[in-house]
């Protein structure tokens, strides 16, 4: 059997993370302690919603079903595309390439 490989994170990869190590642990804590608030914060910072959930989350793991953000009504479209065409209108959005590196449609 072989040693197990362990591949260091590059300290430019590190220094461009939009996360660091502490701020992940904080976000983790959040998330097992408070799920609902963090769940909840986490929907609403990031995402427009048309209309707001009744329960963040029900769960029925014998039965085997899980639901999040019940009620709620979102648009996949708005918070896609929409949202984001402010300041991005006139940026590709999209970049096709082929199974010929060399062949792409933007």
């Amino acid at each position: 059997m072989s040693a197990e490989v362990i591949y260091q994170v590059p300290e430019s990869v590190i220094k461009e993370a939009l996360l660091n190590n502490e701020d992940y642990e904080s976000l983790y804590e959040k998330s097992i302690n408070d799920p609902e608030t963090f769940w909840s914060t986490q929907a609403t910072s990031y995402l427009e919603w048309i209309s707001k959930w009744k329960n963040i989350s029900e769960s029925n793991f014998i039965k085997g079903k899980v639901s999040w953000f019940t009620g709620a009504k979102i648009n996949a479209t708005i918070n896609c595309i929409d949202r984001h065409l402010d300041d991005k209108a006139r940026q590709t959005a999209i970049i096709w390439e082929g199974d010929d590196p060399s062949i792409s449609k933007k």
